[in-house]
């Protein structure tokens, strides 16, 4: 079987694929992605799509407000609506502790321009929240929130538009490295000279295959949505157990957080347990939705690390890697795609990622 060859070849469809790819293609670089189901089918299509710049990690705030740079010209740079609106976050706190915390936060955030703020209680114009046990609230209005399928197509049409190849339904089953590296899916082959490879839980097992051991686990995550109501929840609400925004379609939709759920790449499945779970909370905090219907749950991964900060870069000659974001993949993804491939077309990594680089796990 003969392979097609390209400079780049990146493995895996979501946000951090498909915007190294997009930013390759954009230099003038033969490139190919390759998803092994649809574009946006692992973590990306199955989070919220929020994106903040307010984090307790300072090279997250450092990276997210270059990307949020980003996010605000990507509709115009990808010639396609990506259904982003400023809907700003709102952090309930409810201890002394998480307030402590936060306060720091702030504090380094605004190093960097990070607009953020304790507000009282008393000043939310937000009937249909239940405040009565929340100690503080944090208002961070410069967030953003986004369709992530929308934000899945503009990158695929502007790879396609720019010269770059992207192939959906091809897992790539094996990597041989041979003069460069030849890539085997379902459906055909590929050489290429430099991988990048972002396949979130995915990512284990084509490491493994290259002999790259990092410490990687996988968690599941599962989330419920409702049926459209009439639009009254503009902010995305973060609790220390649930997070809740509502869709421009009118559906509420929440998920769990407050605990890692270690799992399988494999499974995928959404149970009772959780929805009831996620629902108690959802109640408790938007009590007006008791009588609202879910109509429909799923489940998703994030991949961890043991110090909870993403893996990123060089794993190897001309051999690169993007895993382990948690949920912070989808909102840092315009940057860490254009720091990525930057990165692997100088063959070093660039110091926007340098506390990020695998390597840590070696020392």
């Amino acid at each position: 079987m003969s392979a097609e060859s390209f400079e780049y070849a990146v493995v895996g469809g979501g946000i951090q694929g498909l915007s190294a790819a997009y930013e390759l293609a954009k230099i003038g670089r033969s490139v190919v992605l390759l998803e092994e189901r649809y574009l946006g089918s692992g973590s990306t299509g199955r989070g919220f799509g929020g994106i903040r710049t307010l984090h307790g990690d300072e090279s997250y705030v450092r990276v997210a407000v270059k990307s949020m740079s980003m996010w605000r010209k990507l509709s115009q740079e990808l010639r396609y609506n990506l259904m982003l609106r400023k809907a700003g976050y709102l952090f309930l706190l409810y201890t002394r502790e998480e307030e402590e915390r936060m306060e720091e936060n702030i504090k380094m955030a605004r190093r960097y321009g990070v607009k953020a703020r304790f507000i009282d209680p008393s000043e939310l114009n937000t009937p249909y929240l239940d405040l009565s046990e929340v100690a503080a609230v944090v208002e961070h209005p410069e967030a953003l929130v986004a369709l992530p399928f929308s934000v899945v197509w503009g990158y695929w049409r502007g790879i396609s538009r720019l010269g770059g190849a992207v192939k959906t339904w091809e897992k790539v089953v094996d990597i041989e490295v041979d003069g460069g590296f030849k890539l085997k899916t379902t459906r055909g082959a590929y050489r290429a000279d430099v991988v990048i490879i972002a396949a979130g839980s995915g990512s284990i097992e084509l490491l493994k295959k290259l002999g790259v051991e990092l410490p990687l686990a996988v968690v599941k995550k599962e989330a419920v949505v409702t049926e459209s109501l009439k639009p009254f929840l503009k902010p995305l609400i973060v609790t220390p157990k649930i997070a809740v925004v509502q869709s421009a379609r009118g559906e509420v939709l929440a998920d769990y957080y407050a605990e890692d759920i270690p799992t399988t790449p494999e499974d995928l499945s959404a149970t009772h347990y959780m929805a009831s779970f996620v629902a108690k909370y959802l109640i408790k905090l938007i009590p007006k939705l008791a009588l609202v219907n879910v109509i429909r749950q799923w489940a998703g991964h994030y991949v961890s690390t043991p110090d909870l900060k993403p893996a990123i870069g060089d794993v190897g000659e001309n051999l690169w890697v993007s895993v382990g974001w948690r949920s912070g993949g989808f909102m840092m993804g315009p940057a860490v795609g254009k720091l990525l491939a930057e990165s692997a077309v100088r063959g070093k990594l660039l110091s926007e990622l340098e506390s990020f680089s695998p390597y840590r796990f070696k020392r």
